[in-house]
Formats: structure tokens, C-alpha cells, sequence
């Protein structure tokens, strides 16, 4: 006896409307969230990035992550900046499934151009935190479909650089 749910959403029967198109955007948005916030501006996110600053000094209490990102004695182990950095990759892979699969979507050709450029300000928003913090950092801009496309070289920081200058320039046109 073989079942399939009707109700499970897949990649074939998702993108069918607009409404799909605006739910995928909205999921787009989701994992940026931890990259940039903290209760009262501070504790994950934005801190540990700002933190790296010589003109700010943001350890209001004993955060031992934070510290490790403010003192340049950060590794691999630092769970806040590996929550930013993964979320971030999160933020572009929806990117490019939205810019990818809206071709398939029958709606209005303006809408589709609309819901296009604020995915390619999230990607690029995306990539420039990355660029900014990271430096040379993998670069995609198609949807990563297998793992075989997951573990590509690192780009250099002035390509991630001209992603980000390509994407926002593109959304804001």
C-alpha cells in the first residue's frame, strides 16, 4: 500500500501563485533575523559583528563569544558567529530558489521583477555582511540542489564584492 499526503508541499507543487512567490520571499527574511539582532541591540548578531570595531565597545556582561570576537581570539568553536555566517548562506540559498523557480509561477510579469529585486537586496544584504566580516567567502548565486554543489572554493573578497555591488544595484533598478 503506497499513501501520499496531498498536503505535503514539495519543490513540484509549491510554486504555483503568487501567493506562493510571497510566502517564499517572507521565508527569504527569516534566517537574517539572528544575523541582526539581539535584545536591546545586543548578545548575537549585530554585537559580535560590531564588536570588531575599534570606535565601539559592545560587552555590556560576561558574553564569552562576544569577548572572543572583540579581542580577535575567535576560532571555529564561536557559536554565534557560526549561527551568523550559516543563517546567512540560509538567507541567499532561499534567494536563489525564489529567482530561480518564479519563471515557472503565472503572474504579472511587473510583479515577478518586484518580488526578483528584493531578493537580490536580501542576497546582496547577504553578501555583504559576509564580504565585510568574512572576507573570502563562498559565492553562489544559483540554489545549491545536491551536495555535490555545497563544498565549492571561497571567492575572493573583491568578487563578493562586486556580487553585492551587482545585486543591490539591480534591485534598486
Amino acid at each position: 500500500l503506497k499513501q501520499n499526503d496531498p498536503n505535503r508541499i514539495t519543490e513540484t507543487n509549491f510554486w504555483k501563485d503568487e501567493n506562493s512567490v510571497s510566502a517564499a520571499l517572507a521565508a527569504t527574511y527569516s534566517p537574517l533575523r539572528s544575523s541582526l539582532y539581539g535584545y536591546w541591540g545586543s548578545f548575537e548578531g549585530i554585537q559580535d559583528i560590531n564588536s570588531l570595531g575599534d570606535d565601539i565597545f559592545t560587552i555590556p556582561g560576561e558574553e564569552r563569544n562576544t569577548w572572543a570576537v572583540a579581542t580577535f581570539a575567535n576560532d571555529e568553536n564561536n557559536g554565534d558567529l557560526s549561527s551568523i555566517f550559516s543563517s546567512t548562506y540560509q538567507c541567499i540559498h532561499r534567494a536563489n530558489t525564489l529567482i530561480s523557480r518564479i519563471a515557472e509561477v503565472n503572474m504579472d510579469a511587473s510583479k515577478k521583477e518586484l518580488y526578483i529585486a528584493e531578493a537580490k537586496f536580501l542576497r546582496g544584504l547577504s553578501y555583504f555582511l559576509l564580504a565585510a566580516n568574512w572576507g573570502n567567502v563562498p559565492l553562489r548565486t544559483e540554489p545549491v540542489e545536491t551536495t555535490d554543489g555545497y563544498a565549492v572554493e571561497c571567492s575572493s573578497k573583491a568578487q563578493v564584492w562586486e556580487q553585492v555591488v551587482s545585486d543591490l544595484t539591480e534591485a534598486k533598478d
